[in-house]
């Protein structure tokens, strides 16, 4: 994307094409969809649009400003980070360096929700874990006022940028953030329903993640400092939920039948789901 290619007339077609090539030099998993994203993301086109106007003009200024972007995501540096927001569920999220990036994944732990909550019961739901408020607004957009939802997180960096996604999409009456450790909570406060996607790389595992993972997202919301399981043992002792409080979380890949048998001695009834590719992805505890 330089030297004689500077005079060469650009188009969308071949500005996703030399993005992608680029891109795929420098080892990286999925070229064509980090391509699109970022091409789209500079021309203000959807994924459809790119292939629409194939053969619409790029501008020396927008090739110019381009040419940032695809060195930062060829050093693996995620490309949500790069253009600042990430579609999730049925609504679009800013996302920032220091805060986990929301996996879509997690799209499935918020339909096991809304699935299997009675529509009109009053409650309070604890969000534990928040992140970028992914999922407390997608519930906050689903449920009704009835539920009162608090949203967790120890990072600042996080409960600003959650912050900012509930003004977004005009939420911050609806979703009550607060910034601390799940392990401090005031003794005796319990919830109806817990949602969580909580951190569960173990130390070991570390070392083994994606460059992209490891080396630029928040190491506190992915790893527990201990074996990967330390937060399903203090959600399973049962304390932050009233007698037949539900519990929705993920699981760790590793360790889901593990993760699992912690909630047995205190739940009367324990569920561990798939996700869409068929891996024990999730766990629905009743207390």
């Amino acid at each position: 994307m330089t030297g004689k290619a500077d005079r060469q007339q650009w188009t969308v077609l071949s500005l996703l094409q030399a993005t992608e090539k680029y891109l795929a030099a420098r080892g990286m998993e999925s070229p064509r969809r980090t391509a699109e994203i970022l091409c789209g993301h500079l021309l203000g086109l959807k994924r459809i649009g790119l292939y629409v106007e194939y053969d619409r003009p790029v501008s020396k200024q927008e090739l110019d400003r381009l040419r940032e972007q695809v060195r930062r995501a060829g050093d693996h540096e995620p490309v949500q980070y790069i253009v600042g927001e990430t579609d999730f569920y049925d609504f679009t999220l800013a996302v920032a360096p220091g805060v986990l990036i929301p996996r879509p994944e997690t799209e499935g732990l918020v339909e096991l929700v809304l699935e299997r909550l009675e529509p009109q019961q009053p409650r309070r739901l604890l969000d534990l874990g928040t992140g970028s408020g992914c999922i407390a607004i997608a519930l906050a957009r689903h449920l009704p006022p009835t539920t009162s939802i608090t949203a967790l997180d120890i990072s600042p960096a996080a409960i600003a940028l959650a912050r900012r996604n509930l003004s977004t999409h005009h939420l911050e009456q609806r979703v009550e953030l607060v910034t601390g450790s799940v392990f401090k909570l005031a003794t005796g406060e319990t919830w109806d329903v817990i949602v969580s996607n909580p951190p569960y790389i173990s130390n070991m595992e570390r070392d083994t993640l994606p460059r992209n993972v490891r080396d630029y997202e928040p190491e506190e919301a992915l790893c527990d400092g201990s074996d990967g399981l330390a937060f399903y043992r203090l959600l399973s002792a049962g304390n932050l939920l009233r007698d037949d409080g539900m519990i929705f979380c993920e699981l760790p890949a590793h360790a889901a039948l593990a993760a699992g048998e912690l909630f047995q001695n205190n739940f009367k009834e324990v569920k561990l789901l798939p996700d869409l590719a068929g891996r024990t992805r999730f766990l629905v505890a009743r207390k």
